[in-house]
């Protein structure tokens, strides 16, 4: 494994993978609690970044494969972007710039994302098989996923809500400045694969790869938020408090 100035700017960056959206599934309630809001109009703030993201991920794959001499520059304003949108979730106190900073924090991370998948995959083993390094970065992503729910109950629980996202605002200033340092031939050497609209649609492997991705998220969503439900349906109220009362101590 080749471990470079790159390599620990690649896997930072893929943290913030898992950060992001464990991080704004996490802050519901203290959102809501902040904006004076009902917690149906928060889901939609939820549902917008998502669905901001979804629009966005394309566009962000095709800057990249159109303009893979600035996959450097793209990374870097990118992050700062992410850092930007998250520092004024933390200071706004209406709905409406919410939802606005929500969207460009999901656009923003579009290009964070679709960035760090692409240099993964040739970050870690660069003479082996790219599903090796894939699976170092994703274990980066798991890693992101697991501190992004600890700063949500820290958020929810202790922290404060416009505190704390200030302070993951400045500590997310490490993933940019990572990137700044590197030296761009780290990045205009590692060239994209360029794959056509017609082979996304109509390649059965491709399909078959995006169903498993569909599938793969929903079923990661549900394990976050199927406990509290399934158990209230049931009757158990005592073990959803006892699963509370866990959360409070973590």
């Amino acid at each position: 494994m080749v471990v470079s100035l790159f390599t620990i700017a690649v896997f930072v960056a893929s943290l913030t993978i898992g950060l992001i959206p464990a991080l704004i599934d996490g802050i519901r309630k203290p959102m809501a609690e902040r904006m004076n809001a009902s917690a149906t109009a928060i889901d939609w703030c939820v549902r917008l970044f998502y669905f901001t993201w979804l629009i966005a991920m394309p566009a962000a794959g095709y800057s990249l494969d159109a303009w893979p001499v600035y996959s450097k520059e793209l990374l870097y304003f990118s992050q700062v972007g992410v850092i930007v949108a998250l520092t004024w979730l933390g200071v706004v106190r209406s709905l409406a710039p919410t939802a606005l900073f929500i969207a460009l924090l999901a656009i923003a991370y579009s290009w964070v994302a679709t960035s760090a998948f692409r240099l993964m995959a040739l970050a870690y083993f660069a003479n082996a098989s790219p599903y090796a390094s894939l699976n170092v970065g994703f274990v980066a992503v798991g890693l992101g996923a697991l501190v992004g729910m600890w700063i949500a109950r820290a958020i929810e629980h202790w922290g404060g809500y416009r505190q704390s996202l200030l302070a993951v605002s400045v500590g997310l200033i490490a993933p940019p400045a990572l990137v700044a340092l590197c030296d761009h031939t780290d990045f205009t050497s590692r060239q994209a694969i360029v794959v056509s609209w017609e082979d996304v649609l109509v390649h059965p492997q491709l399909a078959l790869v995006v169903g498993l991705i569909l599938v793969y998220f929903a079923v990661e969503n549900c394990l976050e938020f199927w406990q509290e439900s399934y158990l209230k349906e049931l009757g158990y109220l005592e073990a959803v408090i006892d699963l509370r009362t866990a959360d409070s101590s973590c």
